[in-house]
């Protein structure tokens, strides 16, 4: 059986997102008469495909060497998972896990609402997203109540996570699997939404990938493929309700846009992982790996103060979007401390897979890790603000459900409170 989970272990998906990037981009740049919406994508961010960088692909199977050995080394010197233990009260889990959903879902709907006042409340946002989704996500952001005010509903995946996880672990009563129930349906419905609007639909991929992983980690096993597959569907169709919003223009049919877009990303992608390695540059020192902290703690700022010429010479480098968790180590720190910077997460990722074998908080965590490295190739996600505010709310959740040593000892049970 740990044999069929180690499916979802840091490298198992590592391999299938760039597995699912490199064929992605094979097949769109191998037929251009089937995906011809490809090329005039590509054109728009100003990408020639013919012009690859080669030295991209040495760098990337340099990359993915070092993982690999890295992670083999770290599993072989690690000792076997023990029994698994839960260590929360599940009554003061799932009660906080629901409070800690209804605030950021209501953080969420009150700057909607708020920001919407000037259109017609949030019917006249929702025409305006329909009408001309760029200016509604404009205008949504300049309305924001508080910096980092978007961390409220990026937290999202966590919560729900945490609460599918509470519902995986079996043994709650009526009330506790309300509460649950309620904190995912919520927080599902949030991610499904919002994304039409502000183009959030990493989000919705994060939310339905780390709740998979925390459901088969608690679990011990792989959950069946239809849940999967719900999941999967859930977020096509937010990824074509979203493709077909902002390509009006375009005179085909909504699957084929989406298809073609998604295709189109996987190129995108591919070409940002390689032309770093095809220009000389100066690293960043640090700059892009290190920029979900930055945000975190108000110092970006002076990050990209400190940086401007570095990462201004960057914005050439790459078409839409970001580089690569694999590209961001070479672009940071250079081959060697690049290698050394893709060790490091290879060893780090490894431990907490194994340690969310055994733990609960651990295997939480890993499930917002795990969808982050699904989605690696298209930015560096793993160190993302996203990704971290997430973790921090579950730590938070955690510890204010942590079962006592009172609690402990008068149960004796190695996994805490009953659940």
């Amino acid at each position: 059986m740990r044999g069929v989970i180690g499916l979802v272990s840091p490298i198992s998906i590592l391999a299938l997102c760039w597995g699912i990037t490199v064929t992605g981009a094979w097949v769109a740049l191998a037929f251009p008469e089937r995906f011809d919406l490809v090329a005039v994508f590509l054109l728009r961010q100003s990408i020639t495909p013919g012009t690859l960088a080669p030295m991209g692909a040495v760098w990337l199977a340099l990359a993915l060497a070092t993982w690999t050995v890295a992670d083999r080394a770290t599993a072989i010197a690690l000792p076997a998972p023990r029994a698994f233990r839960v260590g929360i009260h599940p009554d003061r889990a799932a009660r906080t896990v629901l409070w800690a959903t209804l605030l950021c879902v209501g953080v969420t709907a009150l700057w909607v609402v708020v920001s919407s006042r000037g259109l017609g409340g949030p019917i006249g946002l929702a025409r305006l997203a329909l009408d001309d989704p760029d200016s509604a996500r404009d205008h949504l952001l300049r309305g924001k109540l508080f910096p980092g005010m978007r961390l409220a509903y990026a937290a999202l995946p966590g919560t729900g996570a945490f609460a599918a996880a509470l519902l995986a672990l079996g043994g709650l009563t009526g009330g506790q699997r309300r509460a649950c129930m309620v904190a995912v349906a919520l927080s599902g419905l949030v991610l499904l939404i919002l994304p039409v609007v502000m183009s959030q639909r990493l989000l919705t991929l994060q939310f339905a990938i780390s709740t998979y992983l925390a459901i088969c980690l608690v679990r011990g096993r792989l959950l069946a493929l239809g849940w999967l597959g719900l999941g999967a569907a859930a977020f096509a169709a937010v990824w074509i309700m979203r493709e077909a919003i902002t390509n009006p223009s375009i005179d085909r049919g909504m699957l084929d846009i989406a298809l073609q877009k998604a295709l189109y990303y996987t190129a995108n992608d591919l070409w940002n992982s390689f032309e770093p390695l095809g220009r000389e540059l100066r690293h960043t020192g640090g700059a892009l790996t290190f920029s979900g902290l930055a945000v975190l703690t108000a110092t970006d700022g002076l990050w990209s103060e400190m940086a401007a010429d570095r990462l201004e010479a960057l914005e050439t480098m790459k078409g839409g979007g970001e580089f690569s968790l694999l590209t961001t180590a070479f672009v940071d720190f250079g081959v060697v401390g690049g290698t050394v910077e893709v060790a490091v997460f290879a060893v780090l990722f490894r431990l907490v897979w194994h340690a969310g074998q055994g733990r609960f908080g651990a295997a939480l965590a890993y499930s917002q890790i795990g969808a982050a490295l699904f989605f690696s190739s298209h930015g560096n996600y793993v160190t993302h603000q996203n990704l971290l505010t997430s973790l921090g709310l579950i730590w938070v959740v955690l510890n204010l459900s942590r079962v006592s040593a009172p609690e402990r000892a008068s149960e004796g049970g190695a996994r805490g409170l009953p659940v």
